[in-house]
């Protein structure tokens, strides 16, 4: 089954519904991180003497969908500078959490809003270039869920043999103690995308663990999460080593 951005902001949508969390968070613009150091050159031998660095804050449009439901995250954007510092076409290079796509459309609007010191080859001159922006979004006040699940147990028999790594996405609702409640629990993205028969497993090692809960004004509070939830297959146990005389 094909998991859409609508479906997952639909999913978000209606856990705050019913959370009926406030929008009460101001949301300031945020100062820019230093431009990531790995850039895809344009110039097939071209080396650089300086990449893009940021000029100044970037004014970010933080999702209201996001500031009700408390989420926070990461973005790095993937932006094509040219020769004069701007911008001039971007794309979602990763996220943190990885299947939260609510904060991309605002990222990348950011990373288009946003001038550059132009890069230089190796010659001083200017030159166009690939460069990664990240941005951070949290709410002041407010720290979002953290879940930390050991899939060890519940990697499935059936990718046993074939060795298979999976990450799965899933959308989780949390009571104020951090504990994950099967109710309203969704699969929101999977890598490999074909890799559904980690899906209920997923969700079983989930609902094992009791995350760290979201706090809002120093308050733990009910919220709502996309975690990340990473399967690599079981080392067997290695025979005993006999012992020596």
């Amino acid at each position: 089954m094909k998991i859409t951005k609508s479906g997952r902001h639909r999913l978000i949508a209606t856990a705050c519904a019913a959370l009926a969390l406030g929008q009460g968070n101001a949301v300031a613009a945020q100062p820019l991180e230093p431009a990531a150091s790995h850039i895809e050159r344009t110039g097939a031998t071209q080396g650089l003497s300086r990449m893009p660095t940021p000029l100044g804050n970037a004014e970010i449009d933080y999702p209201d969908l996001a500031k009700r439901a408390g989420m926070g995250g990461r973005v790095t954007i993937a932006v094509f500078v040219d020769e004069s510092g701007r911008p001039t076409k971007t794309q979602v290079a990763s996220r943190e959490p990885m299947f939260l796509d609510i904060f991309d459309d605002a990222s990348r609007r950011a990373a288009m809003g946003i001038r550059y010191t132009p890069g230089l080859d190796e010659n001083g001159k200017p030159t166009a270039m690939w460069v990664n922006q990240p941005f951070r979004y949290a709410l002041h006040g407010e720290t979002p869920p953290r879940c930390t699940v050991n899939t060890a147990a519940h990697y499935p028999e059936a990718a046993r043999a074939a060795g298979t790594e999976a990450v799965v996405g899933v959308f989780v609702n949390l009571d104020a103690n951090g504990w994950p409640a099967k109710s309203g629990m969704a699969i929101v993205g999977r890598t490999p995308t074909n890799a559904s028969l980690f899906d209920e497993p997923a969700k079983a090692a989930l609902l094992k663990i009791r995350c760290r809960p979201a706090n809002r004004g120093g308050l733990n509070v009910p919220s709502v999460a996309v975690v990340d939830i990473a399967f690599t297959p079981p080392v067997d146990k290695l025979p005993e080593t006999p012992a020596q005389d």
